[in-house]
């Protein structure tokens, strides 16, 4: 995703990030929301899942690494 950028363009993209830090079991992104941050995992995973129409209980589709 980022490797097209030229250095100049990457430093920017770096400046721009903040840290963020989150707990086991605590929500990064729900389902229907705003969407207004992108994420890279630095370290840990992610499981995702969505709640499909119809259904009571989310379905697992896969899980986030690092990088």
């Amino acid at each position: 995703m980022f490797s097209a950028l030229d250095e100049e363009e990457t430093q920017t993209v770096i400046m721009a990030m903040e840290c963020m830090e989150f707990k086991a079991g605590e929500d990064v992104i729900k389902q229907g929301g705003d969407g207004d941050y992108f994420y890279v995992v630095s370290k840990g995973e992610l499981d995702c899942t969505k709640l499909y129409k119809g259904k009571d209980e989310p379905t697992f589709l896969l899980t986030y690494k690092s990088g």
